[in-house]
């Protein structure tokens, strides 16, 4: 084998430390009571990519399921966040886009849960 074989392509291996540190951190926050502390994550390597596979990890270690799918709250901007949905909402045009017109309603009022 030379050298790299088998080695993830495009830094993998940072991404998975620092998948693998998110989710060190999440468990550090919950235990603190979300009070802020808990994530220090090097935002560089902390991309779009790595948040989508965060919300899968978390999502399937909460509810055991696997058929969950990450989309973007807005249709072509990551910019803006994702959020996670069954299946079902994500095969059903008029209820996911219920679904995002509900959340950047909830961003543009600042009306998150506490």
């Amino acid at each position: 084998m030379g050298a790299g074989a088998g080695a993830p392509v495009g830094g993998g291996h940072e991404k998975f430390g620092v998948l693998a540190d998110a989710l060190k951190g999440f468990k550090q926050a919950s235990e603190a009571g979300f009070d802020g502390r808990g994530f220090d994550l090097n935002e560089e390597l902390f991309t779009d990519d790595v948040r989508r596979e965060l919300a899968t990890v978390l999502t399937m270690a909460a509810t055991g399921r696997t058929d969950h799918q990450v989309v973007e709250v807005v249709e072509g901007d990551p910019s803006m966040g994702c959020m996670v949905v069954t299946a079902e909402v994500a095969g059903d045009p008029v209820k996911l886009a219920e679904l995002r017109a509900q959340m950047l309603r909830m961003v543009e009022e600042g009306d998150f849960p506490e």
